[in-house]
């Protein structure tokens, strides 16, 4: 069922549309195709790739790079496709750059003490040891559809927790083979995944650096006189925007209803590097809010209500599809409108 659902996932009508096989929706195509020859493969239909194969050599990608579609999948294609030893190294790898491959830790009841999920997966790691040189230990990949899993032992020599693609990784399921791997050659978009993860908990500390820091600012913003329309320094208030507007939204202060401060920060958003980790934070802090009742709402409403007021438009979209399932009926009111439900 499985393999028919791939199959009939690469006949999505966005991959035809368009007449260039090197478009991103071919290729997502092609990589559908890919995960059900694999499964045909395993599950005693033989290798079938030569049927596909031998159209994409008819096919001519507009872009120069590819002499033919064939090419195009082998170079952009293939190394997608995964293996349980290759899901294993992507989650170690992800996992070490995130920070949560920590040494010493480890469950004898099989619990996973750091793990990597996807909607139809996961990779869960049982057991770590060693130093930052070499760690050992047992991950653990489960696919949640099949009720399938597999565990490996691990061994990643010379790597670094400044480096997450350093070093080798050897996996090992029971007492077979050892399968060496090197983080460092994985595809782009696997690599690109392991960065993300080493973004997102640095995003939120620089997010706690802006906070504190405009909490000591805001008392500074002094009131402007008759004759200002801007704060002294203009030039050094514009570069602690961030900080300020972080501040502004989350605490309560007299502050707040400034009109200097209000327009000072409308007029300097405009190419703020900052501010769209300043919407996906807001983004964060939205569904944060929704999960705490009656209260939390409360709270987000008086937060879009800051953000409305300087002019910033929060990264919404979770949010709006969380209220859109569970509260239909209230659409019309004071939160829905400012989630953006008019």
């Amino acid at each position: 069922l499985d393999m028919a659902r791939w199959a009939q996932a690469m006949f999505a009508s966005c991959a035809w549309f368009f007449d260039d096989i090197a478009r991103v929706e071919p290729r997502n195509a092609l990589t559908f195709a890919l995960r059900a020859l694999q499964l045909a493969e395993e599950t005693g239909a033989g290798d079938l790739s030569g049927l596909l194969f031998s159209e994409l050599e008819r096919a001519v990608p507009n872009d120069p790079r590819f002499d033919t579609g064939l090419d195009l999948f082998r170079r952009e294609v293939l190394p997608r496709r995964q293996t349980v030893h290759s899901l294993a190294m992507l989650a170690l790898t992800c996992l070490r750059s995130a920070g949560e491959l920590t040494p010493g830790v480890g469950d004898a009841g099989g619990e996973p003490v750091a793990a990597m999920r996807w909607p139809a997966l996961a990779a869960e790691v049982l057991s770590v040891e060693g130093d930052d040189a070499r760690l050992t230990g047992r991950i653990r990949v489960r696919w949640r559809l099949y009720r399938e899993e597999t565990v490996l032992d691990f061994e990643w020599s010379g790597g670094s927790r400044h480096d997450p693609f350093a070093g080798e990784i050897v996996l090992r399921v029971g007492s077979g083979r050892d399968v060496p791997l090197i983080p460092s050659e994985m595809f782009w978009k696997n690599k690109e995944l392991a960065v993300l993860c080493w973004h997102a908990p640095r995003e939120e500390d620089l997010w706690d650096q802006w906070l504190e820091r405009g909490r000591t600012l805001l008392p500074r913003f002094l009131p402007y006189r008759a004759y200002q329309h801007t704060q002294v320094h203009e030039d050094f208030w514009a570069a602690q925007w961030a900080g300020l507007v972080a501040a502004f939204i989350t605490d309560c202060c007299s502050m707040l209803a400034r009109p200097d401060l209000v327009e000072f920060l409308k007029g300097h958003a405009a190419g703020q590097t900052a501010a769209s980790l300043v919407r996906r934070k807001v983004g964060r802090m939205a569904l944060e809010h929704m999960r705490q009742g009656s209260e939390g709402l409360a709270r987000l409403a008086e937060l879009l209500e800051r953000c409305r007021e300087i002019g910033l438009e929060p990264d919404l979209w979770r949010a709006q599809n969380v209220w859109w399932r569970t509260s239909a009926g209230e659409r019309g009111s004071t939160l829905g409108r400012l989630l953006g439900f008019e």
